[in-house]
This record gives structure tokens, C-alpha cells and sequence, in this order.
């Protein structure tokens, strides 16, 4: 599979960081362009990669390889989102999402989370935790002093 430009975006869905990613793509309002539906390809644009759609069940067995790359023209930047599949029912099997799908490498401090794939076909691209932790270690470090120095 091939990716180009994105299904949607994390800021076009208003996603702020404040929560988990599942949590934030269950709780959006229905009925509007910032719904679930965004996640399956009804809002947003599937013209621009790759995107199987199976009528029915896909059984996804261990050993078996989804291999992701990207067109030389396009490289995913945070907060895109790539509906890749959809189906009626999933048997995951002995499917390993470690070992069993292969992604493109993406920029420095960014990666892939997998974590809707299972559930809804989705990746989406995101910072590295460790790096937006350390720049939270560093925030809470100047409070610290700034307060020292009062």
C-alpha cells in the first residue's frame, strides 16, 4: 500500500493532547464532520493512498506482511491520519502488529501509533512520548527554580 496525502488530520478532528488517542477518536460527537466517521473514510478523503475496503471478514493470520510505503513526493507529518482498511469483522488470529506490518520510517521525533489498527484500520503519524516528556521535564524544572528564586 501506497500513502499520499492523508485521510484527515488530528487538528482538523480538534485533537489537543490532552488525552489518549482512542479515547479522543470514541468521544467525538456524532453527526458532525469531527465524528468517529472520520476514522472509516466517510469524512475526510481516501483519493490520496491506498485503502482496502472488505465487504465482509478479513482474517489477518501471524507471518503474513501489510507492507506500508510512501510516494517519493509525500512524507507523513504529525497528526496524519491513513485509513488503510475497513471490514464487517476482523479475525486477528495470530496476527502480531509488531512484526506484521511494516511502516514507512517517518521524520526525526515522530512514529507510527498503531493503536487504532486493530479496531478501525488506522495509523496515525505522532511525536516520540520520550521527547514531549523531556520537554515537560524541562518545563516543570524552570517552574521549579522560578518559584526557588521568589
Amino acid at each position: 500500500m501506497q500513502l499520499g496525502g492523508a485521510t484527515t488530520t488530528l487538528t482538523t478532528l480538534g485533537y489537543d493532547g490532552s488525552t489518549s488517542l482512542a479515547s479522543f477518536i470514541s468521544g467525538l460527537p456524532p453527526g458532525t464532520a469531527n465524528q468517529p466517521g472520520a476514522v472509516n473514510g466517510s469524512f475526510g478523503t481516501l483519493a490520496d493512498h491506498d485503502y482496502v475496503n472488505v465487504g465482509g471478514m478479513l482474517t489477518l493470520t501471524g507471518g503474513g506482511r501489510f507492507v506500508v510505503s510512501t510516494t517519493n513526493s509525500d512524507t507523513p507529518v504529525f497528526g496524519d491520519l491513513f485509513n488503510l482498511l475497513d471490514w464487517t469483522t476482523l479475525s486477528a488470529g495470530t496476527w502480531n502488529i509488531a512484526t506484521d506490518l511494516q511502516l514507512p520510517m517517518l521524520s526525526s521525533g515522530q512514529f507510527w501509533d498503531t493503536s487504532l489498527f486493530n479496531s478501525s484500520g488506522v495509523i496515525i503519524a505522532v511525536h516520540e512520548p520520550s521527547r514531549a516528556m523531556l520537554v515537560l521535564l524541562g518545563l516543570l524544572g524552570l517552574c521549579l527554580r522560578r518559584r526557588r528564586q521568589a
